[in-house]
């Protein structure tokens, strides 16, 4: 219920990661390089995050966050283990922030550890 996972897996150093050396000529005639040009994302559509929120007594709490924007609740996991233990979310809670015109969300966890489980909210404007 409500739970996004978020897997960050760090590169392991398979092989040498490609060398880039100068690029000449008119970047138009550069087809495949304008292609993926083309389809870039703008920098202001990528995915934005709140600090990550360590779990403790059971909950999660973001705080001083614009009421403007949605939220969606995401488990970082920072283990290369293939088995995954995902925990979820059973309660949100929402109220003022501390600070005047925010709000904080508080989600109650199942399955989670305190002290180490860590999550982190995508911004969603």
């Amino acid at each position: 219920m409500g739970t996004i996972f978020h897997n960050d897996i760090p590169y392991t150093g398979l092989g040498t990661p490609n060398l880039w050396g100068a690029i000449t000529g008119t970047l138009s005639n550069q087809h495949d390089l304008q292609t993926i040009l083309d389809t870039k994302m703008e920098t202001a559509n990528k995915d934005e995050y709140t600090a990550i929120q360590t779990q403790s007594n059971g909950v999660v709490v973001f705080d001083n966050l614009n009421p403007n924007y949605g939220y969606a609740i995401e488990y970082v996991n920072n283990t290369n283990g293939l088995s995954i233990n995902i925990p979820k979310w059973t309660n949100l809670k929402r109220e003022n922030g501390t600070n005047t015109g925010t709000i904080k969300y508080t989600f109650t966890i199942s399955g989670g550890t305190d002290g180490s489980s860590q999550y982190a909210l995508r911004v969603k404007k």
